[in-house]
């Protein structure tokens, strides 16, 4: 080849590996990490009910308690029942639903603030699947 020749494929070369560089795969971005122990959930969450903006407060010993607002916690709930983890997997039983929930929750940060995002795996009470699709941000420990 002449010199003449390889003036005109090398820019041509250089051209078709800058594209094909940027061709790359995008880095995936990791999901946060999945609770798997009630002290991951422990406290009053925001969450939601019929749609509407509830208070969710889960405690230690695997109960929790649903109510319209904080102060309802203690002497006006929705509901209440008992959630608990097998393995990574996070189920949930109230008297609402027939039948227990099974959810993946990644522990999330926005803004700083601590987060639950709950990963439908099997629950056949449409509410409830309904109103975890929403995040709940912690506002008490």
């Amino acid at each position: 080849m002449t010199k003449q020749g390889l003036r005109l494929i090398a820019p041509a070369c250089l051209a078709i590996l800058l594209v094909l560089s940027g061709c790359a795969a995008p880095t995936p971005t990791p999901l946060p990490p999945m609770a798997t122990r009630m002290e991951d959930l422990v406290g009053i969450w925001t969450a939601r009910f019929g749609g509407e903006p509830a208070y969710m407060q889960y405690k230690v010993d695997g109960t929790f308690i649903l109510a319209k607002s904080i102060a309802d916690l203690a002497n006006n709930p929705i509901t209440s029942g008992k959630v608990w983890f097998e393995g990574s997997t996070f189920y949930a039983r109230d008297p609402l639903c027939d039948g227990d929930g099974a959810y993946h929750v990644l522990l999330d940060k926005e803004n700083g603030a601590p987060v639950l995002k709950f990963q439908w795996v099997k629950d056949l009470c449409r509410e409830r699947t309904r109103d975890l699709k929403w995040a709940m941000r912690k506002v008490e420990p």
